[in-house]
């Protein structure tokens, strides 16, 4: 699926790239907004590619990245469901925003991201779980991380969370 300047919300059923496993499953361009609520998106290379992506249910996975979004202004939101990826479960490359209030993201590759946070992205983490074979998170030089005070306590006691800085 490919789509500008409009919005789509996956609630139930299976968005798969069949026509080439190595194919995006949704790639979203400029103005267009992916919305998954429930169900599953499913790609041998990227799940999703877009500027402003929410996960509040369903499963998103793939064979490389989960989630991508690339240039400055993306904007991705997780607060349930599931991202994962082999390499990544979500990757930001430009000044962009990510937030994690809840669900899950979880990379599983050998020295692989659960989340990699590259150019200026400012990011705010306040609940959810990331994991990765090898960090959690990976930020980049020049990316912002804030952590809720109730977060930070949980991580302090039993840490779902581990860090890596370039």
């Amino acid at each position: 699926i490919e789509g500008q300047y409009g919005s789509l919300t996956v609630f139930d059923g299976t968005v798969r790239s069949v026509e080439d496993s190595y194919a995006t499953a949704i790639f979203a361009s400029e103005g267009f907004i992916v919305n998954v609520k429930g169900g599953k998106v499913e790609s041998g290379r990227i799940a999703i590619s877009g500027q402003y992506v929410t996960v509040s249910g369903g499963e998103v996975s793939s064979d490389e990245d989960g989630i991508l979004t690339a240039g400055d202004g993306g904007m991705i939101e997780v607060s349930g469901g599931k991202v994962s990826g082999s390499d990544y479960g979500i990757r930001t490359a430009g000044a962009s925003e990510v937030t994690v209030s809840g669900g899950e993201i979880s990379a599983s590759a050998d020295g692989s991201y659960g989340l990699s946070v590259e150019g200026t992205t400012k990011m705010t983490l306040s609940g959810g779980k990331i994991t990765g074979s090898d960090t959690g998170i990976y930020l980049y030089e020049g990316c912002i991380i804030t952590v809720s005070a109730d977060l930070a306590a949980a991580v302090a006691q039993n840490g779902p969370y581990t860090f890596g800085v370039a």
